[in-house]
């Protein structure tokens, strides 16, 4: 079985849920241009409608006619995303933008996210016992040795978990209304697949599979309303990295010059284009020192508004009618696993993303039926304590990515 078909088949999950302050009613639901900061408006805003507790209740049906989409938007219901190299600090800089602009700020992807399942089980505990192409692989195992032949699924595997928490951004801020500030994101991932094929890292067969895959998921995405770019020279990341000393970085045979620089190409030379045709784009050089104020400065005078229906700019958002804005929400929110569905590419013309057939039963044995709380989707497993009576198949719990 193609390894990257077990990924998306083994972890389809719904949506998770993400924490938010209680809003405000009775304010009218009109989106307005420019983004707020708390320092500008002298306090914490004030929330048009209470959050809808996709949680708990699907949004689906006759729900539309009474809590539209857009009815709880305002002027920072947007989606930023912090890109850049290694070490530019963009943890630091989405941090502190989610924080002025009262945010939701999602992290980038790590094994726990990715590994500890919704009931606090470590899947990596099952790596003992499985096979070695099918074990659990992380950043580390991509920084101890980037040649393994593993290392096109692991990619195809953090791919599928960035997809997962793009949609979860995507239904919090349909759902609540709240803007969110992203660590990294999906759209942006194939520069590492390009930078690590073309160190070597990774055969072109699995870049073809990947790019497949890719192209299957990305029609169903609304690109973010703002890009911010973090800039700093090779040169630059390697003192840094040299300076933070965490062990699994410092010496290791994947952060090369070639690596780096192909890493940098790629986000200047092909997708900051790409994507500045449809968002804004804002590139600072941080090799120096990175000022968030002059970031939220800068931000709070973008005026997401003024493009028309007609242009690609904002085209992801400038959609008519409350009905497209429904439907949107009920799919993020209700269908995830259906989206996530569209990682299934049937190739099997690649060897390092093929498993032997009792290798795969091993792993399905250990994966689903020994790890706690894997057997059924989250919500639905009586042997942890959940209680299933009466319980429909969309009634499983959401996971919250934001725990960790």
């Amino acid at each position: 079985m193609a390894l990257h078909c077990l990924a998306a088949v083994a972890r389809c999950c719904r949506v998770q849920p993400l924490p938010l302050s209680s809003a405000a009613a009775g304010l009218p639901a009109v989106q307005a241009a420019l983004i707020s900061g708390k320092t500008m408006r002298g306090g914490p805003k004030s929330w048009i409608k209470e959050p809808w507790p996709y949680k708990e209740r699907p949004y689906r049906g006759l729900k539309s006619f009474f809590d539209t989409t857009r009815s709880r938007w305002d002027e920072n219901t947007r989606l930023i995303v912090v890109e850049g190299p290694p070490a530019a600090g963009k943890e630091v800089v989405a941090r502190a933008l989610a924080e002025e602009f009262e945010m939701q700020y999602m992290p980038a992807a790590s094994g726990d996210l990715v590994y500890i399942n919704d009931y606090g089980y470590d899947l990596r505990q099952l790596n003992d016992k499985l096979p070695h192409k099918l074990k659990l692989l992380q950043i580390d195992d991509f920084l101890k040795n980037p040649y393994d032949s593993r290392m096109g699924s692991f990619q195809i595997n953090w791919f599928e978990f960035k997809l997962s928490q793009y949609i979860d951004a995507l239904a919090h801020l349909m759902n609540t209304g709240q803007g969110v500030v992203m660590n990294k994101c999906v759209l942006s991932d194939f520069v590492y697949m390009e930078a690590m094929c073309n160190a070597g890292f990774v055969s072109r067969g699995v870049r073809s599979v990947y790019r497949e895959i890719a192209q299957q998921c990305m029609p169903f995405l609304q690109r973010p309303h703002l890009v911010v770019y973090l800039d700093i020279p090779v040169a630059e990341v390697q003192k840094r990295i040299k300076a933070r000393a965490r062990p699994n970085e410092v010496g290791s045979p994947a952060l090369t010059d070639q690596f780096l620089q192909s890493l940098e190409a790629t986000y200047k030379e092909s997708w900051l284009k790409s994507i500045s045709e449809h968002s804004e784009v804002l590139t600072y050089d941080v090799s120096q020192e990175t000022i968030v104020e002059h970031m939220v400065d800068d931000i709070e005078k973008l005026n997401f508004e003024q493009y028309g229906f007609q242009t690609d700019k904002m085209s992801d958002w400038n959609r008519k009618s409350d009905d497209e804005w429904d439907a949107c929400r009920t799919q993020y929110t209700n269908y995830k696993d259906h989206l996530m569905h569209n990682m299934l590419v049937p190739r099997f013309d690649v060897p390092e993303l093929m498993a032997e057939q009792e290798d795969m039963k091993v792993f399905y044995e250990l994966y689903h039926e020994t790890a706690p709380g894997q057997k059924y989707r989250f919500g639905f497993n009586p042997s942890m304590g959940d209680s299933v009576l009466f319980k429909l198949g969309d009634g499983g719990k959401y996971r919250d990515t934001t725990k960790y």
